[in-house]
């Protein structure tokens, strides 16, 4: 597995879309096709994705998100397949949710009832675009933090 982990590959300097992670946040995650290396690793390899997010942001390492989010998938597909009751069971969902949650409070964002209705709606239904969306919005964190220690 390790030839396809995304830490193996540095960040890319982007032309148009570098902005702030605020200004990331707010472009929402429906604008997947603005970078396409991110979105093609959140379309054909989520896990790798969300747990390099993941441990990017703190939440939690690398292989324990990677497993986490691998074990829930296939237990939401399980449900999926035997009940049609399977977003109450939605656990992969929910993991998505409090990463979403720790990640608003880390940028300072607002966290009030209609952005909880909102990161539901997305993780439940949405998932790859709250993987990509996050993705570019731990990055875009990341390189202004960069930025900002080197002045």
């Amino acid at each position: 597995v390790r030839f396809c982990d995304p830490r193996d590959y540095p960040l890319e300097q982007r032309k148009d879309t570098d902005r702030d992670p605020e200004a990331e946040w707010k472009v929402g995650p429906m604008s997947a096709m603005e970078d396409m290396r991110i979105t093609k690793w959140a379309l054909f390899c989520p896990g790798i994705r969300w747990a390099h997010t993941a441990e990017q942001t703190g939440f939690m390492g690398f292989w324990m998100a990677f497993w986490l989010l691998s074990v829930l998938w296939m237990i939401k597909w399980v449900y999926f397949w035997i009940c049609t009751w399977f977003m109450i069971f939605d656990l992969t969902g929910a993991a998505l949710i409090c990463h979403r949650r720790r990640l608003r409070k880390q940028l300072g964002l607002s966290t009030g009832i209609l952005t909880w209705f909102q990161d539901c709606f997305l993780s439940f239904f949405c998932a790859f675009n709250v993987i990509q969306h996050e993705a570019r919005v731990a990055e875009a964190a990341l390189k202004e933090k960069a930025s900002k220690t080197a002045d």
